[in-house]
């Protein structure tokens, strides 16, 4: 059974407290702290915020994903979750949360991850609205962060994610088809719907995520915001951990779904094309220098040397595990109310 959070904030900001090392960070949390135990909490005067997701078929990890939503240090008034008819027990164990958590709304909608946020945005009561995806579990602070952008004016904000894999090679794999952090430009990354927040308006004036498209629905309605006239606000603090593709073969899937959404939707071209440029120019390259001069062989793979280079040389700091994060995390997670 999941465990209820309290109607207090008070235990998050505390294991964060413990856990930071810069002193204005402590100095922060230390006001936030001080104003909770007053009885005036720093989200008094903010206004409410919607929590979205889609799910299907998410039985292994739904209680994990709740569990993370309770665990955040700023609350979201509201939870909408659409199920897109789910046949492994997802619904029914939705469906039981529901009737102890009053804030947490369960729709059973059948049809694309694009219709589904669609319909729980429009379900919503608030203005602001704050998006994930199921399968995925979010840091204790972020909703607050991705909200704080919303609070001070913003119509459209970025957060970002974090591979999170039980194995390396699935790690290897997650970390291939992502950005990492230091390969971010700030002013052009435009985000993913794991962890993004807009306002309802904004999202109406967009027209919405595009239903009629299988992949990479969330880039297309990112496509639709910019043309709107809306640039997001990227936070990099506000990070939720996302589980890759499970082996080679998830790894082909994902990758072909994401390339055919790309294509229809005429993404991404120019990308494509230099990719197809450069390993075409290996390619020639093995192919003369096979049948003419074999020793040069291992030159035949510098056209590919540079982007390999530029795509991996961040990403190798990455493999090491952020145990301190997930620990904090964890005990946010374990050690909620006494009460049931």
């Amino acid at each position: 059974m999941i465990r209820r959070p309290p109607r207090s904030t008070l235990f998050p900001y505390t294991t964060l407290f413990r856990s930071a090392t810069d002193k204005g960070e402590q100095f922060t949390l230390w006001r936030r702290i001080v104003g909770l135990v007053s009885g005036y909490p720093a989200t008094a005067m903010q206004q409410p915020v919607s929590l979205i997701t889609t799910v299907f078929n998410e039985i292994e990890s739904i209680d994990d994903f709740l569990e993370s939503v309770y665990a955040q240090t700023r609350q979201p008034d509201e939870i909408v979750i659409v199920d897109a008819g789910s046949t492994d027990g997802t619904l029914e164990r939705l469906k039981a949360e529901a009737e102890r958590e009053p804030r947490l709304r369960v729709i059973v909608e059948e049809g694309n991850r694009s219709h589904g946020r669609n319909v729980a945005i429009e379900a919503t009561t608030s203005e602001f609205v704050a998006c994930t995806d199921g399968g995925c579990s979010l840091d204790p602070t972020w909703l607050e962060n991705i909200a704080a952008p919303l609070q001070a004016g913003a119509q459209w904000v970025a957060g970002f994610y974090r591979v999170e894999a039980s194995s390396a090679l699935d790690r290897c794999i997650g970390l291939t088809i992502v950005y990492v952090i230091e390969e971010v430009d700030h002013d052009f990354f435009l985000p993913s719907a794991r962890s993004m927040a807009m306002t309802k308006s904004a999202w109406k004036r967009a027209g919405g995520f595009p239903e009629a498209a299988r992949f990479g629905e969330d880039t297309l309605f990112d496509e639709r915001m910019l043309e709107a006239g809306f640039h997001p606000v990227f936070v990099s603090e506000a990070i939720v951990g996302w589980h890759p593709p499970s082996g080679f073969r998830g790894l082909a899937q994902t990758t072909f779904r994401w390339g055919r959404g790309d294509g229809a939707a005429r993404l991404r071209g120019s990308y494509y094309k230099r990719t197809l440029l450069t390993y075409a120019a290996a390619t020639g390259l093995i192919a003369l220098f096979a049948t003419t001069k074999p020793r040069l062989l291992p030159l035949a793979l510098l056209p590919v040397v540079p982007p390999l280079w530029k795509s991996v040389r961040y990403k190798l700091k990455h493999e090491t595990s952020r145990s301190e994060e997930r620990r904090v995390g964890k005990e946010c997670r374990s050690r909620w109310s006494p009460y049931p």
